[in-house]
């Protein structure tokens, strides 16, 4: 059996070069549109829980974009345990 490697890919807002920044717009352009929204929250910083999310269906859209995507989304340490809050830990 062969075994595949596990690739893990930051997420970061732009890249060093032209034609690298070129792929990762090309790239953010597949999301839907309420996961566009949502990561554009988490790049700017925001700290996110169902209360406060601008998009519906905020777990959902956070899974898609861990699932599909990729994208490290992570448990704030500051939640309580009662409300969950989620950000996107910059590299």
């Amino acid at each position: 059996m062969i075994a595949q490697t596990q690739l893990d890919f930051t997420v970061h807002s732009h890249e060093d070069n032209a034609v690298s920044q070129t792929y990762l717009e090309a790239g953010r352009k597949q999301f839907s549109k309420n996961c566009k929204i949502l990561y554009d929250a988490f790049l700017r910083g925001e700290i996110i829980n169902t209360l406060n999310s601008p998009v519906p269906e905020f777990r959902r859209r956070r899974q898609d974009l861990t699932d599909n995507n990729g994208i490290k989304i992570e448990l704030h340490p500051s939640t309580n345990g009662r409300l969950k809050q989620w950000y996107l830990k910059k590299v």
